[in-house]
């Protein structure tokens, strides 16, 4: 290695546009500059938290990108700078989500890390490696700004807090993969990136105003106040535009991020649709609540053997990873009040109570994205709706399967449990 003295500097600075290659090329960048200092140690730290930071920009903030490197012989700063204004937020998404993680990860590894603002509007997230005691770069603090006279509250009333959490890693998630497609798709590419643009920023405020909600446990369905200025309408138009096109791509099973539950495209349009009816001077209209309604008909049918669950000697059945049902075994259907042919190709839900539905979905889906187990493996005691209307207590031991191309079946043993 290099032997340098704590004098000597290397500084390097590059200007990347906001496209996917550009990740890959801040990693080299910022390789090739550890390189030339004589500090390899770094390499994989750097390379990993500066690739985060570059997609992130690429995927929120849409303009041009600047990577700064400087390395003296104790420590490494990366600053990553773009023109938007929108600041950096860390969000608590699962472990195995494919969102969310940039500044968790810098949290985790960086020595010190912050975002500095520019007169310009725009801004630089940055982090250091090694002993940094001698920084220069310190963290701005950020300084309040007058309320802007043109804002608007946008109340979403009885927001369903959990499922619009969830909501939002998935629609994080999906943006981030789309992005990496655009280029592939026929048609109007700077169409496609504006609405991107529009979306990540429209995102973003949805993720401020749930941030500022009460915590988990302070209710299911609350009001959320979103303060927006009236020509930021416009995001939520291309958010909805921008998801409606997604979910109707071809090759949309192809993708990783799974296919929204039906409640969450609903949840979207019904955001979208206050934003642009409360800028318009109309009363906020209350979350209308759950509807079982169809099967995404899009979604492909699982390729899986179903003969053991229909044959089982026990109450089993076994849902798809769209939330329909495709298996029951006899003692099952006897349990629950159906026939085969009335509940083979259902929803899920039709067997859970209505007011448990949303909480379902709302796990169903996190687990899905991110891997996160609730009730995988245990045994627990919940209710079940029976054909005729009323709640029957069953015992409910729930494992997952693997199924042709990596899809997820899930296979719920049920018993019958005494009513207290």
């Amino acid at each position: 290695m290099t032997s340098r003295s704590r004098d000597q500097v290397v500084e390097r600075r590059v200007r990347l546009d906001p496209v996917p290659e550009s990740a890959r090329q801040a990693r080299a960048f910022v390789g090739e500059a550890l390189e030339e200092a004589g500090l390899p140690g770094f390499e994989d730290s750097a390379t990993l938290l500066v690739s985060e930071l570059v997609t992130n920009a690429i995927v929120h903030a849409r303009t041009p990108i600047e990577v700064a490197v400087v390395a003296t012989a104790a420590t490494v700063y990366v600053g990553v700078s773009d023109s938007s204004g929108q600041l950096p937020a860390r969000r608590d998404y699962g472990t195995q989500a494919t969102t969310g993680r940039g500044l968790a990860l810098v949290d985790l590894i960086a020595a010190r890390h912050g975002t500095e603002t520019h007169d310009d509007g725009g801004k630089t997230v940055w982090f250091e490696l090694g002993a940094a005691d001698d920084k220069v770069h310190q963290i701005t603090d950020q300084q309040d700004t007058p309320p802007d006279p043109t804002a608007v509250d946008i109340t979403f009333r009885g927001l369903p807090l959990r499922l619009a959490r969830v909501w939002q890693q998935y629609v994080a998630s999906l943006m981030r993969e789309y992005l990496l497609l655009i280029w592939e798709l026929d048609g109007d590419v700077d169409g496609r990136l504006a609405d991107q643009a529009l979306a990540a920023d429209a995102l973003a405020d949805v993720a401020a105003a749930l941030d500022a909600a009460p915590p988990p446990g302070a209710g299911d369905h609350v009001d959320v106040t979103l303060e927006l200025a009236r020509q930021h309408g416009e995001r939520f138009v291309g958010l909805d535009r921008l998801l409606e096109a997604i979910m109707g791509m071809d090759g949309r099973d192809d993708m990783l991020t799974p296919r929204m539950q039906p409640e969450m495209r609903r949840l979207r349009r019904w955001i979208c649709a206050e934003v642009r009816h409360q800028l318009a001077g109309h009363a906020p209209v209350s979350w209308s609540g759950f509807q079982t309604g169809d099967v995404d008909p899009a979604a492909r049918p699982v390729d899986w053997d179903v003969a053991a669950v229909q044959s089982s000697a026990v109450a089993e059945l076994a849902a798809d990873d769209a939330n329909r049902i495709i298996a029951a075994s006899p003692s099952a259907l006897a349990l629950l009040g159906w026939t085969a042919t009335e509940l083979l190709g259902q929803r899920l839900v039709t067997v859970i109570p209505p007011q448990l539905r949303e909480q379902h979905v709302a796990a169903f889906s996190e687990h899905l994205l991110t891997g996160v187990q609730t009730i995988l493996g245990r045994g627990i005691t919940v209710p079940a709706l029976h054909r005729n209307g009323t709640e029957v207590p069953i015992g409910m031991v729930v494992r997952r399967e693997q199924a042709a191309g990596g899809r997820a079946v899930f296979i719920a043993t049920l018993t019958a449990e005494a009513d207290d």
